[in-house]
């Protein structure tokens, strides 16, 4: 697996080394971020204090959360850079004499377990010397919590170059405007000679680089709508009324017109009844026994006389079906009477005439 390194953290200082130099100024230009503590005690070390990589200082917290300058923590300039001031910025330093302040492990019995035991607060860090803890900080302890900030910007956004993440960092860094540094510099508002830019703020730091956040939506909730009940207007399949005489009392059915639309089924419309009125001004009446049909139609030629030549007729409508008035007019004798009479294809059911008399119309009548 290849590792590539993206941040390189150190804790350490020496005299001038060209060839080291060298090496930190190719590193930053190919991309590795470089992050020397920049001294404690009031002198800025090398290789801490080159324009290459981040200085970095430090700031104490007080009880009421503010923050000031570390008074243990170096600032200043370093003779071989004279137009670069250290620190770039801080992070959490103890003050003076040894910067007491972080609990941390340590092996039982090494040199700082004792240096920092016993004693009183801040003088010592009232632990044993031989117990395997150490509290502490300095310029040493702080150059890590800076480079965990690089990592962190890294991984919000890869792109960044060393430039960049140094400039990130000051951007968001915490103004720290009281407290002088072990150097004797004052800390003021705005960036300083005593902390730089000042505290690290990780998490603000880390919002200004990271790209917007697309939060993804909830998705549109569809409302199931109400299905449509397509009140198709039925197709009405005209029957008209096929009246052989108006206005009588009955209509013959017209052919229902077979509709093309299915599946829907054609509502018959109503049948229209025709209104019965009195046929040439008569009087209703009642009707009268039925007589032969050849005492009211005489045959042809035939002279009525007496009573039967001042009595009026009155025609007399009885309605079939469409088979029955075709049947009666294959018969001739029927259809010659009815022809005779002036009233074609009027008459129906014509044996049912038979034996009708000349009375009043009676427009009640069942028969």
């Amino acid at each position: 697996m290849q590792v590539y390194t993206r941040v390189i953290t150190n804790s350490w200082g020496q005299s001038h080394d060209p060839v080291l130099e060298a090496e930190i100024i190719a590193a930053v230009a190919g991309g590795i971020t470089v992050i020397f503590a920049c001294g404690n005690g009031g002198t800025v070390g090398w290789p801490g204090c080159m324009p290459h990589v981040v200085s970095v200082g430090g700031a104490y917290q007080r009880q009421d959360g503010t923050w000031e300058a570390s008074s243990y923590a170096s600032s200043g300039v370093h003779y071989r850079y004279p137009n670069r001031h250290c620190p770039d910025l801080s992070a959490i330093v103890g003050h003076a004499p040894k910067g007491i302040f972080i609990v941390m492990p340590t092996m039982a019995g090494a040199i700082f377990d004792g240096s920092f035991a016993g004693g009183v607060f801040p003088n010592g860090d009232e632990t044993g010397k031989s117990d395997g803890w150490l509290v502490g900080s300095g310029t040493s302890s702080a150059a890590p919590m800076v480079a965990g900030a690089a990592a962190l910007l890294l991984q919000a956004k890869p792109s960044l170059t060393p430039a960049e993440i140094k400039q990130a960092l000051s951007d968001t860094c915490i103004d720290v405007v009281q407290g002088t540094s072990a150097s004797g510099e004052m800390a003021g508002i705005g960036p300083d000679s005593a902390t730089g830019a000042g505290m690290i703020n990780i998490g603000a730091a880390v919002d200004n680089v990271s790209p917007p956040i697309t939060c993804p939506r909830a998705p549109t909730i569809i409302c199931p709508r109400a299905p449509t009940i397509c009140k198709r207007a039925p197709i009405v399949c005209a029957r008209a009324p096929f009246c052989l005489r108006a206005p009588i009392d009955a209509c013959v059915r017209a052919p229902i017109d077979v509709c093309a639309r299915a599946p829907y089924v054609c509502a018959r419309t109503p049948i229209i009844t025709c209104t019965r009125a009195p046929i040439d001004g008569c009087l209703a009446g009642p009707w009268k026994k039925p007589v032969p049909i050849d005492k009211i139609i005489p045959p042809e030629g035939t002279r009525l006389e007496g009573e039967a030549a001042s009595r009026r007729l009155v025609p007399v409508v009885v309605m079939v079906s469409e088979e029955v008035l075709e049947m009666w007019r294959a018969k001739e004798e029927a259809y010659n009477i009815i022809y005779k009479i002036g009233m074609v294809e009027e008459y129906t059911d014509f044996p049912g005439a038979e034996g009708c008399e000349r009375g009043p119309f009676n427009p009640t009548g069942k028969e």
